[in-house]
């Protein structure tokens, strides 16, 4: 080794730099912090909105699957082979 620094300590200092930029370029105060901007809340709102939507429709979606499942498998076919087993549990 040639005693230099490597690339992953290099990497290492940028990523330690990357606060201090955020630091250092952030925007002007508001007079209120937690004022709404309606123009930036709309889109995030909307995306929301719908992945909320999708993730009802499918739980519903996969819930009716599931119950016509359920009925086909536990149905009483008068065809049925019945088998009868007997087990023993010997000490």
């Amino acid at each position: 080794m040639d005693g230099g620094v490597s690339q992953a300590d290099q990497q290492r200092e940028r990523l330690r730099l990357v606060p201090l930029f955020g630091l250092i370029r952030r925007r002007t105060l508001r007079e209120q912090p937690l004022d709404l901007h309606e123009a930036f809340e709309r889109g995030p709102g909307s995306i929301i909105l719908i992945a909320g939507t999708a993730t009802t429709i499918t739980v519903l979606a996969l819930s009716v699957v599931s119950y016509g499942a359920q009925r086909t498998v536990f149905a009483n076919d008068p065809g049925a082979v019945t088998v009868k087993v007997t087990g023993h549990q010997w000490l």
